[in-house]
């Protein structure tokens, strides 16, 4: 049923950006970029605090992000994706209800341009601030686990052109220092029971801390097809990695395949 939601998705997107070629003109270089995501996501589930057993995860993941390149070449970026999805391990009954997972990850950043920029390719290097969350329930409340990271990192992108109309881009990105937010050993404390209708104010409970406390990774690639000077879509990798052994140990890891499709104007 999700396979079925995600072709007619794509196919949408697909319609949509064909159907814009005859709106390009001979118009300036656009510098501002809104662009819609969807995708499909598979990873690795490991929380001591919520179970022993290794789970993997599968979902949907969708995205809305706006990119701005200024007058200089440098960019200002913005975000928004959130990822449904479910969890399994092969002891699982069918009659048992699946562990959901919810991804929240929201992020802003600036990046200025570095080395030598030419027609053919481009580089920035700059910080971002995001907020990750991961959190998963069992049957609605019985069991629940979370991690959060609220923090800056360290960012690297770069954009390659490989012909006319298509180019390369890519994306790294290292998490230094933030707020560190996992639930009790217990699992539930007061604080959570008494907040358990303000998940923001949960998840933003937490330690400040610094790389070494937690270890985190994310990185992206994307090949990009110009179909004019307004519309282009995107074939897009993400790769994200995040662990913790702070109360008890986390590993999160995940892989996600998307299309998009990008407005400029």
């Amino acid at each position: 049923m999700k396979l079925k939601y995600f072709f007619l998705a794509l196919g949408l997107l697909s319609i949509t950006t064909v159907s814009a070629q005859g709106m390009a003109d001979a118009t300036p270089q656009y510098q501002n970029q809104l662009t819609l995501t969807i995708g499909l996501n598979n990873g690795y589930f490991r929380d001591r605090n919520y179970s022993p057993l290794n789970y993997k995860s599968s979902g949907t993941r969708f995205g809305l992000s706006y990119g701005r390149i200024t007058a200089s070449g440098h960019r200002w970026t913005g975000g928004l994706a959130l990822g449904l999805g479910t969890l399994k391990h092969p002891t699982d009954y069918d009659r048992h209800p699946r562990p959901e997972r919810y991804q929240i990850d929201l992020s802003v950043g600036y990046l200025r341009k570095v080395g030598q920029v030419t027609d053919d390719r481009r580089s920035w290097l700059g910080v971002k601030y995001r907020s990750t969350v991961d959190l998963a329930l069992y049957d609605g409340a019985e069991a629940v686990t979370f991690y959060g990271l609220h923090a800056l990192e360290a960012a690297l992108a770069t954009d390659w052109k490989t012909g006319d109309r298509h180019r390369l881009s890519t994306e790294v990105s290292l998490p230094v220092f933030g707020l560190l937010s996992r639930p009790p050993y217990t699992g539930w404390d007061k604080f959570i029971v008494d907040n358990a209708e303000n998940i923001p104010k949960v998840v933003t409970r937490g330690d400040w801390v610094s790389f070494g406390a937690f270890a985190a990774l994310r990185a992206s690639a994307a090949w990009t097809y110009d179909f004019g000077q307004r519309w282009s879509t995107s074939a897009r990798y993400d790769f994200s990695y995040f662990a913790s052994k702070r109360i008890d140990p986390v590993r999160l890891l995940d892989n996600t395949f998307s299309l998009s499709s990008t407005l400029k104007f």
